[in-house]
């Protein structure tokens, strides 16, 4: 009796503590935010008044509104209030999403941790989280963008497919692909893996959020607004190039982390920015480097299309789908950093999917020397390298220069993460693994990489 008396109020001190931790967050978030100069949120809700007023959303500009039509909808009640209320308000929604997300992955965590006998996840397992994490986390928050309804969508589709709400996974999956495109990626993991209800249900998400705009106020043109966005911009990015269009991307881009625009950072010379060093190492033909980006991707949507197939390892009773789920997001979310056509520091914020699958690899189930390593390197590569810690014009000159190996160590990271989707010894993902070497050099699997779930069931 003594002992349970104990362990609630060592429970209960452990609630308070998270409490005064999470109180202490948002208020100093709040003021921080409030401190800064108007971030991308202006850009959000202008376009969302236009929409109301009848006018063209889509207008090439200075900051341009480049989202999908689905983007305009959570800015509607925004759109009607001050600029100080408007931050206010949006800075509450950010953080209520930035704890759910934080919250799912807790969860899921302390489920690994009670299969393998032990209570956590402890103390090491957030810092370490949130050392290689916060800054990308934190990010949207800074600049009023709209990177962590995704990363709420992406966790929460983790989450529901950990507890057999399969088609409830698919329509989260199907909100973030209508708020942002790049969640598009999980379409054909869901059909590749015969999920088709969970497909149908992402599919009807998508077309949903996509066409309300349309239904709440049509243009004037009588066209789609889905349409209106491909033509503005969407159609403008050329296939395998670094995204150029103006008012929304710019080829040489020291904050444009995806595939195409490393690849292309590296075979140029930077544009004569004064406050970025050249990081250029080679000098291909547009023909070459085109070739050679196509490659890459085409490593990228290999390795996920083999990690998550065949089709019958998504069937019920396969083996810790507990795990299985976060590292296939994970996976994901490492694909659509990669393959988007722009990817900055904000949007780095889901990458603490693939972080949290890696920790929890490693808190429980062994030392794992390889994913150490990559850990390592990611904080190294990004917490180290901040602005605040390294200064201005330092930190400038690093981005591109350390971000170019950050781009690779995401690739590294995103391959941890499919080789635990495809299995530790799976024959497919060996091979897969030994051949792209564009992408990053393989990590081996912990032994026990599959156990049954407890807590939450399998799905």
């Amino acid at each position: 009796m003594e002992t349970k008396t104990e362990e609630a109020v060592v429970a209960k001190r452990q609630r308070i503590v998270r409490g005064v931790v999470i109180a202490v967050v948002v208020i100093v978030g709040l003021f921080s935010t409030l401190n800064r100069k108007q971030g991308d949120l202006g850009v959000y809700t202008q376009a969302a008044r236009r929409a109301i007023a009848g006018e063209e959303a889509y207008v090439v500009e200075a900051k341009s509104f480049t989202y999908p039509p689905g983007q305009l909808v959570p800015f509607l009640p925004l759109a009607a209030l001050p600029a100080s209320w408007e931050r206010v308000l949006f800075y509450f929604a950010n953080m209520a999403l930035l704890l759910g997300a934080i919250w799912m992955v807790r969860r899921i965590a302390r489920a690994e941790y009670a299969e393998n006998g032990r209570d956590g996840p402890g103390w090491w397992f957030w810092i370490v989280l949130f050392a290689i994490c916060a800054r990308h986390l934190t990010s949207p928050l800074e600049n009023q963008s709209n990177d962590l309804p995704i990363l709420f969508l992406m966790t929460w589709t983790a989450y529901a497919r950990c507890m057999q709400r399969s088609a409830l996974a698919g329509a989260a999956a199907g909100l973030a692909t209508a708020l942002k495109a790049t969640p598009l990626l999980y379409a054909p993991v869901l059909v590749w893996q015969r999920r088709f209800g969970a497909a149908l249900s992402f599919a009807v998400a998508l077309v949903a959020l996509t066409l309300l705009p349309d239904l709440l106020f049509p243009r004037a043109d009588g066209a789609l607004w889905v349409v209106a966005w491909y033509q503005t911009f969407v159609s403008k990015v050329g296939v395998a190039e670094a995204a150029d269009a103006d008012g929304a991307w710019s080829a040489w881009n020291v904050l444009n982390q995806s595939l195409s625009g490393t690849l292309y950072r590296l075979s140029t010379d930077g544009g004569g920015a004064s406050w970025a060093w050249d990081v250029s190492v080679w000098a291909p033909s547009a023909g070459v480097l085109k070739a050679v980006t196509i490659a890459a991707q085409a490593s990228v949507l290999l390795i996920i299309a083999v990690a998550v197939g065949p089709p019958s390892a998504g069937a019920p009773g396969a083996p810790d789908r507990r795990m299985r789920s976060l590292a296939e997001v994970g996976a994901v979310v490492c694909g659509m950093l990669l393959l988007s056509p722009m990817s900055s520091k904000a949007h780095f914020c889901v990458l603490i999917l693939p972080v949290a699958y890696m920790l929890l690899h490693v808190f429980t189930h062994g030392r794992d020397a390889l994913t150490t390593l990559y850990l390592a390197v990611a904080f190294a590569l990004g917490s180290l390298s901040s602005k605040g810690i390294v200064g201005l014009e330092l930190g400038n000159g690093l981005w591109p220069a350390a971000r170019s190996p950050g781009a690779r160590w995401r690739a590294c990271s995103a391959r941890r993460t499919w080789r635990g989707v495809g299995g530790a010894h799976s024959p497919r993902t060996r091979a897969l693994t030994s051949s792209a070497t564009d992408v990053g050099r393989s990590a081996s699997l912990p032994r026990r990489a599959f156990v049954k779930p407890r807590g939450l069931r399998a799905g």
